[in-house]
């Protein structure tokens, strides 16, 4: 556990009389607390513990004294040894996209010299505790992108997307059975997930950051034509888009949660989205809801379910109904008493497709 400050707009930085941060219960190691266990941070890079810290056992309290101004940083307790030196930066530097991207298990992938260094990290790759910058070779070339592969369980401290303004955005893509914990993710950038039948691919990340940029997006990529559920972990996303196979369609039964978008949520590519049929699933869209694609075109479809609860939808700007006839708004075609909402609170285009919002037997 951590715990994160950030700042903005701030012109003069107020000195700090202290930060106390206070954990749950069962989360300091022991007992008995190892004798060396102290706390720490990571400001600029570079980690570091100040005599007069205190970590306070039975008040479960980290206290860092006065004497600092305004800092960004990253604040926990742990063996000291473990709070000193600088942070490592990986830095991207293979020009890749989705369809073929660099491997995070190659150490050709990353350089300490930016962006458009050379590969010398000496054989090494990201590990716990390092600094990961996915980025852009050449800011004149809009497909001077890089996307980074993880088909492996990793831990690192954090990952940041270095993108570049309008062109094409970097992107981190998750394949195969494994837990992706890179700490804190922030910059605009496209995170993949690509859902497999019985394969678990999950990410364990703090995506605050990430999902304040207005561009960024987190994608459910499908393999194949079957039903993948959309993992409950996240609640609130930027853009979010379903993707399915292109030639068959793949359902993407979403969380019995209820979610907010805070840009746009597309399906496309043959990608079906089922609304939960549990006690929570509602949406709350601040953007677009956009059904297919129109370039290429593409089929997109959000299904309003016969069972379970009633949902209600709430697009906060336009709904657009695009791609091809196959695209659909639609209530699942069964006997249901439901009440279903869909409220759209810019302007409905229908350049394709069809809203259907009854049933045979109503």
């Amino acid at each position: 556990m951590y715990w994160r400050i950030r700042h903005s707009e701030v012109a003069n930085l107020p000195d700090v009389n202290s930060y106390v941060f206070q954990h749950p219960e069962g989360m300091e190691p022991g007992p008995p607390l190892p004798d060396d266990f102290v706390p720490g941070k990571v400001v600029n890079f570079e980690r570091s513990t100040v005599v007069g810290d205190i970590y306070n056992e039975a008040a479960q309290t980290l206290t860092f004294q006065s004497g600092f101004p305004l800092e960004q940083g990253e604040y926990t307790a742990g063996h000291i040894a473990k709070f000193t030196g600088t942070v490592n930066v990986f830095y991207s530097r293979v020009v890749s996209d989705f369809d073929n991207p660099a491997s995070w298990n190659d150490p050709n992938t990353w350089s300490f010299d930016g962006h458009n260094g050379i590969p010398d990290t000496g054989g090494d790759i990201p590990q716990p505790g390092d600094l990961v910058q996915i980025g852009f070779s050449d800011p004149g070339d809009p497909e001077s992108f890089h996307v980074v592969l993880v088909n492996n369980t990793i831990q690192v401290g954090g990952i940041i997307f270095h993108s570049q303004p309008d062109v094409k955005l970097p992107g981190l893509k998750l394949a195969g059975n494994l837990i992706a914990a890179p700490g804190n993710l922030s910059g605009e950038g496209t995170v993949m997930i690509f859902m497999q039948e019985g394969i678990t691919t999950s990410l364990s990340a703090d995506i605050g950051d990430f999902n304040e940029g207005e561009r960024s997006e987190f994608v459910y990529q499908a393999a194949a034509g079957h039903t993948y559920q959309v993992p409950g972990n996240y609640v609130v996303y930027p853009n979010l888009i379903l993707k399915g196979p292109g030639s068959v369609t793949a359902s993407f039964l979403l969380p019995d949660a209820d979610l907010l978008i805070k840009e746009d949520f597309r399906m496309e590519n043959n990608a079906r989205a089922l609304l939960s049929t549990g006690a929570g699933g509602d949406l709350t869209i601040l953007g677009d809801l956009v059904a297919g694609s129109a370039a290429p075109a593409s089929i997109g479809e959000l299904e309003f379910r016969a069972t379970g609860q009633s949902r209600i939808v709430t697009v906060e700007k336009n709904i657009l109904l695009s791609g091809n006839a196959g695209s659909e708004i639609f209530a699942e075609d069964a006997t249901s008493t439901f009440e279903h909402h869909l409220i759209a609170k810019g302007d409905i285009i229908q350049s394709a497709g069809n809203f259907r919002l009854f049933t045979s037997d109503n």
